[in-house]
């Protein structure tokens, strides 16, 4: 079990954090971040998906619902706003930041009742948004981004090469925050690694990196 958290440094209009009586660390990623793009289309995409499975099942989405994803490589749950980012965008509002809650630990039954291809479209749709965080700030994720630097790079070359690690030319391998992959490993899907809710998770350091 890893209750280490990610303990991000904080930096006033890019990268804050607020007070809430649930979860373990709570992030505010600010529009004026670099990699608030990401964030923005994330939970605008959660959104619009939760908001239609709510309807067909004939459930109300109503403002300070959220939903929670479970890791699959690293051991947290993410905690993201399930109601207001379509609104927001209906209405002309525009959203000033993103708060991401973390839970120390992988809760389960977060996506316990999700079917195959719901989990499949989530990290299908995160996937072209973390690599353009990634191509934009490449520069700095690979100076200053260490481990965690390291294994975006990897993550990256592999949804760039149909959703398999393609480590073997670069040799590139990591391990940060309990998800470890080594050239032996070249070949393997990436979902057996690292699901959507861990590109949240490591987006969220990358974005302390480039901030």
């Amino acid at each position: 079990m890893n209750n280490l958290g990610l303990n991000l440094p904080l930096r006033p209009g890019l990268l804050t954090s607020i007070d809430q009586d649930f979860g373990d660390e709570h992030y505010v990623v600010h529009r004026e971040n670099p990699a608030f793009d990401f964030f923005w289309h994330m939970a605008l995409s959660v959104s619009a998906m939760t908001i239609a499975i709510s309807s067909i099942n004939k459930l109300t989405v109503s403002k300070g619902d959220y939903i929670g994803l479970s890791g699959v490589g690293f051991d947290y749950t993410v905690r993201i706003p399930a109601h207001g980012s379509v609104e927001d965008v209906l209405s002309g509002q525009k959203i000033l930041g993103m708060v991401i809650t973390l839970h120390f630990g992988k809760d389960q039954s977060a996506q316990a009742g999700w079917p195959e291809e719901l989990k499949r479209w989530m990290e299908m749709v995160l996937w072209p948004g973390f690599v353009h965080l990634f191509e934009t700030h490449e520069t700095s994720i690979s100076k200053r981004g260490g481990d965690a630097g390291r294994l975006a790079r990897i993550l990256r070359d592999a949804y760039a090469h149909g959703g398999k690690i393609a480590n073997k030319k670069s040799g590139l391998e990591s391990s940060w925050h309990g998800v470890s992959i080594t050239k032996a490993n070249n070949g393997d899907p990436v979902s057996e690694f690292v699901g959507g809710s861990d590109l949240i998770v490591l987006a969220l350091k990358l974005c302390s990196v480039i901030a």
